[in-house]
């Protein structure tokens, strides 16, 4: 704009400004006062929703701010916008607007801090907007209903064989192969067990008739957890230490060509020496279930 109308950046700043401030003095003619969908609506689209006064929604405003308030502004998409509430009547003419908030702002937090305000959204007697599934349902506000998931009988199978699974790999608990069913040594094991893992109450002694199936399905998939430690459990196993700096080499030699060896490890003791700090450099050190290369 500065250079279209050949004036400078101030000045455009200044009076792009000002129009923006008249733009706002203008809200009371601009914003619309809401009417809820009559009984008598004959719309198919709205007819539905009597006492509705329109909808309501958060947007993306992409916006330029500092570099250190960048995080705050940053959407779920890694992009910097602010996060505008607009509320409209059912043929999209502007009753509430309510800019300002960062785009890291979930919609439902904006639609509480716009309730709250002493000049803020307010909804009428007996009346609703409606929302979309990033807010819930309440008093003056309709959300869309949740369609339950679909069950998957694979899912469930493999819950069913993990609750056995980690059952009988933790101490103290066993699998009674001719009763198909779970023991435990002793019911303090069981109630340690079971205040941690509250879901999987009632599994003792329990039959399963199937978990042999259930284990060649899902056996190979299971993850067990074995190799993993905290690093407390890590720091308290043993290092194994390597001297990646030794260079030195212990061998055994037949006495008739300890000659002829000398004088080869005097024309190649370099090369022999820096293959072998490169061969000490690359073992694989293990701590615990992790395997570090050096």
């Amino acid at each position: 704009m500065s250079s279209r109308f050949k004036q400078s950046g101030e000045t455009i700043n200044r009076y792009f400004n000002s129009i923006l401030d008249g733009v706002i003095r203008l809200q009371g003619r601009l914003l619309k006062v809401p009417e809820p969908i009559p009984d008598n609506c004959t719309d198919n689209r709205w007819r539905w929703f009597k006492k509705c006064l329109g909808a309501l929604d958060g947007t993306y405003i992409r916006v330029h701010v500092p570099e250190q308030d960048k995080p705050r502004y940053r959407t779920r998409k890694g992009e910097v916008a602010t996060n505008v509430l607009g509320v409209c009547t059912p043929d999209m003419k502007f009753i509430f607007v309510f800019p300002g908030w960062e785009g890291s702002a979930s919609d439902s937090r904006v639609l509480r801090d716009a309730i709250s305000r002493p000049t803020g959204l307010r909804v009428p007697t007996g009346c609703y907007y409606l929302v979309d599934g990033g807010y819930t349902n309440g008093q003056g506000y309709l959300a869309p209903y949740r369609v339950p998931h679909i069950e998957s009988k694979m899912r469930f199978w493999r819950k069913l064989y993990g609750i056995i699974f980690d059952m009988i790999n933790k101490s103290g608990f066993a699998w009674n192969d001719s009763l198909k069913c779970i023991e435990v040594d002793s019911n303090e094991a069981w109630n340690t067990y079971v205040q941690h893992n509250k879901d999987d109450d009632g599994w003792r002694g329990k039959q399963c008739l199937i978990y042999d199936m259930l284990k060649n399905i899902f056996g190979k998939d299971r993850a067990t957890g074995r190799g993993s430690a905290t690093p407390t459990e890590m720091m308290n196993e043993p290092m194994h230490h390597i001297d990646v700096n030794d260079d030195d080499e212990e061998v055994e030699v037949d006495p008739d060509h300890s000659a002829s060896l000398s004088r080869s490890n005097q024309q190649n003791s370099a090369s022999s020496s820096s293959r072998h700090r490169k061969q000490n450099a690359d073992i694989d050190i293990q701590i615990g279930g992790w395997i570090f290369s050096n």
